[in-house]
């Protein structure tokens, strides 16, 4: 009886708009806003070991990045911001640079081009 008197109790407080104890209330029930890519550079590609920094928002946390299929270190991760190098094994052509987030996944069109040795 006293469960259904709770159970009861609580919903009605819920509707009711009382404020609930923080340990039942919002924090663990927040939503994580969903990736969202806005500019990838340099536009035109770049060569493996290049630096590359990506523009969004919701950014922050990222789990995974990668550059087509190949994943990358970020070195710098803001909710507005990604910066890494793009790494060794990425294949050449176009792609696709994809950003994992607690809240989703982003992508981004990218080129990797062809190392050239000897230029800097």
């Amino acid at each position: 009886m006293h469960a259904r008197t709770f159970a009861f109790g609580f919903a009605a407080a819920f509707l009711a708009g009382v404020a609930l104890p923080a340990a039942l209330s919002g924090s663990a029930l927040a939503t994580v806003p969903a990736p969202k890519i806005t500019t990838c550079l340099p536009t035109g590609g770049a060569a493996v070991g290049k630096l590359v920094t990506i523009h969004g928002t919701g950014l922050a946390g990222a789990t995974k990045v990668t550059f087509n299929a190949v994943a990358a270190k970020p070195t710098t991760d803001t909710a507005k911001l990604i910066k890494t190098k793009l790494p060794a094994g990425a294949k050449v052509g176009s792609g696709a640079i994809h950003v994992t987030t607690p809240g989703g996944t982003a992508t981004c069109p990218f080129t990797v081009k062809k190392t050239t040795k000897g230029k800097k």
